[in-house]
């Protein structure tokens, strides 16, 4: 049986006292990495595809290893394989403990503990009984006092203990979605025989249970396992760990957003919760710009180092010195302790569309992209950079860096002052470059935004050329009852669009302009747009669009393509059109064909009555208001339902 599951783990079990380096500066009492201390053999440090021996407890020395070769996990330290640029742990499932990979390690919790897992999986199983769920970390299946957290054949995470399942707690969220996850179970003790049990999947709640129970004896203590059951042979644990931490006792809201801020950072993870510094500073606010929020920083209570970080989707990136293939390999240096910068966007289009050419500061600028970022900078001593795709709705093979502007906006709107312009050769030092689809913003400095502030930013362009200046939904060619040819078109947006151009040629080659009509300039909203060819050619006639803009750029549409076979489709005739109920088709020779706008054959919610050999009635009362197409051997024609 094989499962496909990417996994990081940290487990935390809280207490008082705080530790010299821990995931929120709260003592640890087991932490293990997959970025430091993994090692093939003792004394002998993994590289990619070495099978690990052990993983070092960083905090209080636990064992976490693997003393059989083969049920020993492979150590992955490749880009395939990095959670945002760090390395990771495989575990395999090859039906059979035998062969199967997982870790051993024994720890002394009992009573009040908290468990943070980092999880990226699309794994699925066959089995329903608890026990025999693939493990992601807790108690072996012979201790019928043990508690453990697995997953469902759903993706649904469980919470469970004692033998066989004593009991089983069922999360709401389903986790096999193929992105990293912070899952976070905690486990309060309030009495002999109560306790309660909370969970929470990326910051937010996802469940809650209180429990009386049986013997007083559920814990973590002794043989814990992560990634198989004690005795299972089928439904082992297949995926990726990158870090396990355990503390004792249950942690409050704020240490609880320690943590999940060094795990959001490290690993690339948005939170709905503010994120913080282990010494309670605020590092992000995600009441606005709540989107992909991807950070950098160093904090060495927490050992933290992330130099490069990315949204799952790659669109955005941020990284101090060289953007590296992994997070070791950038030799950049924070000069500061407690340093951030973290950045999320508002969901805008990655092009420019009309609505964001409303706001936009005054400094020659012709267009910019409808997405913003929200920058937060916190005590960082260096420079820093971003990577932005764009969207194929933007121009993307005609982008020149030196018509590009960084601007930087102090409250969001870009309108109404307090905006500036950057661009390459202003006296800065800002460098902006173009590598199809990315832009990159380079050496931001105390120049462009200050210290411990949070700023606005965007890219905008002097030129038409970027971005694209009108989105085309669609353009048609259809002949019609009076023997001419109907070319209509439709846009979502337009951005400085002077005028569209209908032309026609016999053999897609050679071109002659037939018509123009006028762009709206600048709009947000779906517009029509039509011309009528009175003299189409006989037998094949071509036709394109052109638009141009108002600096005489312009862009061409696909062809479309109309025959007139010897006057075969100048002899079909429809009427009434516009029809409130029925029409009437003649100089038909073949089945007919009913099209509605987008496309669908509607054949079947017609009926049809047969008039003559070549004239049949259409009954379009079942049909909405609209326009339609009929196709017959002759070609399309348009008809209106009213």
């Amino acid at each position: 049986m094989k499962f496909k599951l990417f996994f990081s783990t940290l487990i935390v079990l809280s207490s008082t006292i705080t530790n010299a380096q821990s995931p929120g500066n709260i003592a640890s009492s087991f932490w293990v990495r997959a970025d430091s201390s993994v090692e093939e053999a003792v004394s002998d440090m993994a590289e990619h595809n070495d099978p690990v021996s052990n993983v070092n407890d960083l905090s209080v020395g636990y064992n976490c290893d693997q003393t059989i070769l083969d049920n020993r996990p492979i150590f992955r330290d490749a880009p395939l394989e990095y959670i945002n640029y760090n390395p990771t742990i495989e575990f395999v499932n090859n039906a059979g403990a035998a062969t199967d990979k997982y870790f051993d390690l024994t720890t002394p919790e009992v009573g009040s503990f908290d468990v943070y897992l980092l999880v990226k999986t699309n794994q699925t199983t066959t089995n329903t009984n608890f026990w025999d769920q693939p493990l992601i970390f807790g108690g072996d299946q012979n201790l019928a006092s043990d508690v453990a957290i697995t997953i469902d054949n759903g993706g649904f995470l469980h919470i469970g203990g004692g033998y066989s399942g004593d009991f089983n707690i069922v999360g709401t969220t389903v986790i096999n979605s193929n992105l990293a996850l912070i899952i976070q179970v905690s486990r309060t003790v309030n009495s002999a025989s109560n306790v309660d049990y909370g969970w929470r999947i990326n910051g937010a709640e996802n469940g809650f249970s209180n429990r009386t129970e049986p013997n007083n004896g559920l814990d973590m203590t002794g043989s814990i396992n992560i990634g198989l059951h004690g005795n299972s042979v089928t439904e082992s644990f297949e995926g990726f760990i990158s870090e396990v931490v355990v503390y004792s006792g249950a942690q409050n809201a704020i240490n609880q957003q320690k943590i999940e801020s060094y795990l959001a950072i490290k690993y690339g993870i948005t939170l709905p919760n503010n994120y913080i510094s282990t010494g309670g500073n605020l590092i992000y606010d995600v009441s606005t710009y709540n989107n992909d929020i991807i950070g950098i920083g160093r904090d060495d209570n927490e050992d933290l180092t992330q130099k490069q970080s990315h949204s799952v989707d790659d669109t955005s990136r941020i990284y101090i010195n060289t953007l590296q293939n992994s997070n070791a390999a950038n030799t950049g240096v924070f000069t500061t302790d407690e340093s951030y910068v973290v950045i999320g966007h508002d969901q805008g289009k990655l092009c420019a569309t009309a609505s964001s050419n409303v706001e936009i500061p005054s400094c020659g600028l012709f267009s910019r992209l409808e997405r913003e970022w929200k920058v937060t900078k916190s005590n960082l001593g260096q420079l820093f950079n971003v990577d932005l795709k764009l969207e194929g709705c933007a121009n993307l093979t005609n982008v020149d860096p030196s018509h590009l502007r960084f601007l930087v906006d102090d409250d969001g709107d870009f309108s109404n002052g307090g905006t500036t312009c950057y661009f390459n050769g202003d006296g800065t030092g800002i460098v902006l470059s173009y590598n199809n689809p990315t832009i990159t913003v380079s050496n931001i400095s105390d120049t462009h935004i200050l210290n411990n502030s949070t700023k606005y930013v965007t890219i905008a362009s002097i030129s038409a050329g970027t971005p694209l200046p009108i989105k085309l939904i669609e353009f048609n060619a259809i002949p019609t009852q009076n023997q001419e040819v109907e070319l209509t078109w439709q846009t979502a947006s337009e951005i400085n669009n002077d005028y569209f151009t209908i032309e026609r040629s016999k053999d897609g080659i050679n071109w002659n302009e037939i018509g123009e009509v006028e762009g709206a300039g600048n709009s947000s909203i779906t517009l029509d747009y039509n011309l009528l060819d009175p003299l189409p050619f006989l037998g094949v006639s071509y036709y394109r669009l052109k638009q141009t803009d108002y600096d005489g750029q312009f862009t061409y549409s696909e062809k479309r393509k109309i025959i007139f076979d010897n006057g075969t489709n100048r002899k079909v005739s429809i009427y009434p059109n516009p029809t409130y109920s029925k029409v009437i088709v003649s100089g038909v020779h073949s089945e007919l064909t009913i099209y509605n706008m987008i496309g669908e054959i509607i054949n079947h919610k017609i009926m049809q009555q047969v008039l003559s050999s070549t004239s049949i009635q259409l009954d379009l009362n079942s049909l909405p208001v609209g326009i339609y197409y009929i196709k017959t051997d002759s070609g399309a024609h348009r008809i209106v339902k009213k």
